[in-house]
């Protein structure tokens, strides 16, 4: 196990980690496989409570210049050009983006994937979900009687014209 941070990291640890491991802490003996080629990384600062490495498989090397160590030194590197950090995330950057990317793809394809099948079903779960609603409120208003529920401002106009209209009519 070795720790590789710089002294920006240590500092930013020693403020916000206390007590956790450093950026660029890596394993790949002890609890790694022994049958996979692979390694722990954390490749990032926990500035709220406990930080959890990520696990990384080598699933093919072409390249047989490239060592476990030198994976290793790709990987940190990729975890610091994130946009949207102004320190190290918690895994790679390509892999965030490509997240946001199939993210952003799902919603724009989104219609062409629903069917009326979809729809339908999605009207019978509501329903559902709002008859047992219903039911709920009907035997809690039973059992404890109608309870007082904040109003919206609607709510509070249209309960306040009710009154007018009543004491108008009487």
């Amino acid at each position: 196990m070795s720790q590789g941070a710089c002294g920006f990291q240590r500092a930013l640890s020693s403020q916000y980690g206390k007590g956790s491991t450093l950026p660029g802490t890596f394993v790949d003996k002890l609890v790694a496989s022994p049958y996979y080629r692979g390694f722990y990384l954390q490749l990032h600062i926990g500035v709220k409570g406990t930080v959890r490495p990520a696990h990384y498989f080598v699933l093919e090397n072409d390249t047989t210049h490239l060592s476990l160590g030198d994976l290793r030194d790709l990987t940190h590197s990729l975890n610091y050009p994130y946009v949207r950090s102004l320190v190290g995330v918690s895994y790679t950057s390509p892999t965030y983006y490509a997240d946001r990317l199939c993210e952003r793809g799902r919603l724009y394809l989104q219609k062409f994937f629903v069917t009326n099948v979809d729809e339908d079903l999605y009207k019978d779960v509501n329903n559902f979900k709002n008859e047992q609603s219903d039911l709920k409120k009907a035997d809690r208003d039973k059992k404890y009687g109608p309870g007082r529920r904040k109003m919206s401002d609607k709510g509070r106009r249209k309960a306040k014209d009710d009154s007018k209209a009543v004491t108008l009519a009487v």
